[in-house]
């Protein structure tokens, strides 16, 4: 390392010696300096003493830039960092080993050069790599390099340049995202993990820079970055921290949701599957990949494979659970939910199941109970809790649980889901003067502590409250500001139907869509049909979505054998032993319920009366279906 820096150390000597005229002579020809000097006499003398003296000088300046850049080469700070959930063990250069904690970052110090680096553990991400540190001399004294070493790639960098200005009160902040490399060099940064003041002494208009890894949950990390990512970024960050922390199951779920979203179903399928062999049963990861296989049409191959996980683990109640959440026979699917149980009553995702099937039935009391027993197990699970709550909804514990969503934010203004919540308990009991103010207050929070809203909050709300007041052009009008484009897809969807608009809904809207969720979306459309008395459209749009259901999941293919035949007097019951959500029943029913006659259509509207219970989408529709059928009965 010292032999190459004799080079540019040398060129640098050559900058300084031009910088004296008489030392410039004695160094491009000392002979004939010499020479005058001889000739001149006492002047040729004081002018050898006056190079000889400038020499020396100079001399000892670049010794002391040598010596200064020598330093500087020798203590280079490198910020080693780790974004991932899972902590690293690693050496530099085959020497020293570092144990780097999950999300979090350590200072060591590297002479210029070229360095290697080496993941011991874990397994999973073991890998090794080069980075290079060497600089050139002018660089060491005029610029001030940042460098980040990230050996396991999992680690979003952001770099961020603000713009101040002596007539704006705030800086204009731009910013660029880092992702994929395992080292990065940043110039000239001002603030090293440090946030921008909020003002600097400046004569005029100055920029200022900063870098800072985000080094927190991973899971929260790339929900709140995932707008400014690519479709191939967000799915590569899963992929990674996915391969270190299987058991993150918030990050499971952002993985499908980004995948659903580039529609990289093949993609999110492979993936998946190559970790399904893991021991013991990782729940979260199969009930995924149980998804992922349905949406490539891996029906046949995914009943052999988890009625052989049944086989091989005839004592482990998560073998049970996940072959009975394929099933399209209701009571089947109920009775490898209780064998589930039976063999490990401590595991919370088959009460979970359960209480889907009951909710789906509207037997409410009974889905309280096993939801209630499944939070009791998980109280972290967010899904858990969500069906929790959409029970007592249906069971109409208001006050309580106005109460309970009201304390919520008094503790934390910023509480989304406590926000939401609440404006459909109002919505529910149709206060919507209160659920304006509730809108209004969310807004001011949100305004003050997120002025920029990357969730997508505020227009979410306004959204919501548009819907309960059946202002359907303002929800489209808001619909089409939302920026998160999955979200936005199947909003707008919302919002047309909601509105009558069928017409609008080209078949390129439903065409990328899964076939089975391809067909719950004409169901709604054969609603607007019926509503308008198109009765050619709706049969023609009905036979469509028999059509998608056939090529969907055993349950629609289940769906599209039953509804072929009203006359049958037994198909109330028949649909009520297929396996479905809540929302789906409804929508089957309401629709089966328009060409059935008698005790059987009042069987189904019974059933749709009870399911309709939420606020939401497509409550409004579904109630005037049902007025509209009882006219006629």
């Amino acid at each position: 390392m010292n032999t190459r820096a004799a080079t540019p150390d040398f060129c640098f000597l050559s900058i300084f010696a031009a910088l004296d005229k008489d030392a410039r002579k004695l160094i491009s020809n000392p002979e004939q300096a010499g020479g005058q000097a001889d000739q001149n006499g006492s002047n040729g003398q004081a002018t050898r003493k006056r190079s000889v003296a400038g020499i020396v000088a100079l001399l000892l300046v670049v010794a002391g830039v040598a010596a200064s850049s020598h330093n500087i080469a020798s203590t280079r700070l490198v910020y080693l960092v780790n974004g991932s959930g899972e902590s690293l063990r690693l050496t530099i250069d085959g020497g020293e080993e570092f144990e780097l904690a999950a999300t979090s970052k350590t200072e060591i110090t590297l002479p210029e050069g070229l360095h290697q680096w080496q993941i011991l553990e874990p397994e999973a991400v073991a890998s090794k790599g080069k980075f290079d540190l060497r600089t050139g001399i002018f660089e060491r004294f005029f610029s001030s390099p940042m460098y980040v070493l990230d050996p396991s790639a999992t680690t979003i960098t952001v770099w961020e340049e603000a713009l101040y200005s002596a007539v704006a009160s705030d800086a204009e902040v731009t910013h660029q995202l880092f992702l994929g490399a395992t080292f990065y060099k940043f110039d000239d940064i001002d603030f090293r993990l440090e946030q921008f003041p909020g003002s600097i002494k400046a004569s005029g208009s100055a920029t200022r820079t900063r870098v800072e890894p985000f080094l927190y949950e991973p899971a929260q990390v790339i929900r709140f970055v995932a707008n400014d990512l690519s479709s191939e970024q967000q799915l590569t960050f899963c992929e990674r921290h996915l391969r270190l922390t299987p058991r993150d199951e918030e990050l499971i779920a952002a993985y499908g949701q980004f995948a659903v979203q580039a529609l990289a179903y093949q993609r999110l399928h492979g993936f998946l599957k190559a970790g399904c062999g893991r021991r013991p049963i990782e729940i979260p990861w199969h009930r995924r990949y149980q998804s992922a296989a349905l949406r490539v049409n891996k029906v046949d191959e995914l009943f052999s494979e988890y009625d052989e996980l049944v086989e091989l683990f005839p004592d482990d109640g998560a073998a049970f659970y996940l072959r009975g959440r394929i099933e399209p026979h209701g009571p089947l699917a109920e009775e490898y939910f209780n064998r589930s149980i039976a063999a490990d009553s401590s595991n919370p995702y088959p009460y979970y199941a359960k209480c889907h099937q009951l909710v789906s039935l509207a037997r409410y009391e009974e889905a309280f109970v096993a939801a209630t027993r499944a939070i009791e197990l998980n109280p972290d699970q967010q899904d858990m809790e969500n069906i929790l709550h959409r029970v007592r909804l249906a069971l109409e514990q208001y006050d309580e649980l106005e109460r309970e969503q009201r304390q919520l934010i008094s503790e934390s203004p910023l509480a989304a889901t406590a926000h939401f919540r609440l404006m459909g308990i109002l919505a529910a009991q149709n206060r919507l003067a209160e659920m304006r103010q509730t809108h209004d207050e969310f807004v001011l929070a949100v305004h003050n502590e997120i002025p920029l809203d990357p969730h997508d909050l505020v227009i979410s709300s306004e959204r919501y409250l548009a819907y309960c007041n059946r202002d359907y052009e303002k929800m489209m009008e808001l619909t089409l500001q939302l920026r998160n484009p999955l979200s936005k897809s199947n909003l707008m969807l919302e919002a047309l139907v909601a509105r009558g608009m069928h017409k609008e809904l080209t078949e390129s809207d439903l065409i990328e869509r899964p076939p089975a969720q391809r067909g719950f979306v004409r169901l709604y459309i054969v609603m607007i049909h019926e509503l308008q008395r198109n009765m050619d459209e709706s049969l023609a749009n009905l036979n469509q979505a028999m059509d998608d259901f056939r090529k969907g999941t055993p349950e629609t293919q289940q769906i599209a054998r039953t509804v072929g035949d009203f006359s049958d007097e037994q198909i109330y019951e028949r649909l009520s032993a297929i396996s479905m959500s809540a929302t789906e029943r409804l929508a089957v029913n309401i629709v089966v319920a328009s060409r059935t006659h008698g005790e059987t259509r009042q069987k189904l509207l019974n059933s749709c009366r009870l399911l309709n219970f939420s606020p939401r989408f497509p409550s409004h529709t579904v109630n005037r279906m049902i007025e509209l059928l009882e006219s006629e009965s």
